[in-house]
């Protein structure tokens, strides 16, 4: 089972990605090593032919002695070709020029798909959507946690407000958020363990808490909200219905408890 936990999945345009990152160290690294090849080859040069010199007083040098001049020669040439070589890289294929193009269509994808999971779905969407989830964590063998934010029957006329200030706590865990017509806020969030969808849970909550949206009939005075986690590991038979029946049972064990508190329950 793995335990990933896949944070910081949002990219922000405009910063360097971590493959940009290792590009461009790299590239440092390889000049820095390109440099030393030069200067230790000048040094065996200078070495060799003050050598021979002293050795010799300013004879002529035996002919065998010459071929040992092939050495630094090499790395010199290696060297030059080498600087050559990844300068010509450096201009026609600039680090992370590409990789930058897909993080700018990623970036894109991903706003469209925030506006598109604001957006109030259905029943049949969210069971298409969290089955594309449930797929995905079968083949990798990774484990899924899925959550849902009920609200107090009085306070639904603000669940859009709590789903847009939610989605970007999600978004920065690896999950995702789905807005849904009957079951309020959802996250999907793969590669959740039980203590990382515990924090994420804990977490949304308190969010729910701090925005501090008024609420008349609520003791608190402000919106609060009764969280139901599954945590499951799924495989290639795992049915989303089988999920949200269990996400069902977890929201109505943190509503009959009174509310305002999450419950956990694994599949």
């Amino acid at each position: 089972m793995s335990g990933s936990n896949r944070k910081n999945d949002a990219i922000s345009e405009g910063f360097l990605t971590p493959a940009e990152v290792n590009a461009l160290t790299c590239r440092v690294l390889l000049r820095m090593m390109t440099g030393m090849m030069l200067t230790l080859s000048g040094l065996l040069l200078g070495l060799f032919g003050s050598s021979v010199a002293a050795a010799f007083g300013g004879e002529a040098a035996p002919t065998a002695l010459w071929p040992w001049l092939l050495v630094p020669a090499a790395l010199v040439v290696v060297s030059v070709l080498f600087a050559t070589r990844l300068g010509n890289q450096g201009k026609t294929d600039r680090p992370g020029q590409p990789d930058r193009q897909k993080v700018s269509a990623a970036v894109v994808s991903g706003q469209q798909r925030s506006k598109t999971d604001l957006a109030p779905h259905s029943d049949a969407q969210c069971e298409k959507i969290l089955e594309q989830h449930i797929r995905q964590c079968a083949t990798q063998a990774d484990a899924l946690a899925v959550m849902s934010i009920s609200l107090e029957q009085a306070d639904v006329e603000h669940q859009a407000d709590i789903a847009r200030s939610l989605h970007g706590l999600a978004q920065s865990r690896g999950a995702r958020l789905v807005q849904s017509l009957s079951r309020g806020v959802m996250v999907i969030a793969p590669g959740q363990l039980l203590d990382d969808a515990e924090r994420l849970a804990e977490d949304l909550h308190q969010s729910v808490v701090s925005i501090a949206l008024p609420s008349k009939e609520n003791p608190l005075g402000v919106v609060t909200a009764s969280i139901g986690v599954v945590v499951t590991q799924p495989t290639p038979r795992t049915a989303a219905a089988e999920i949200l029946a269990t996400l069902s049972q977890a929201v109505k064990l943190a509503e009959g408890s009174g509310g305002n508190r999450i419950e956990i329950l694994e599949s």
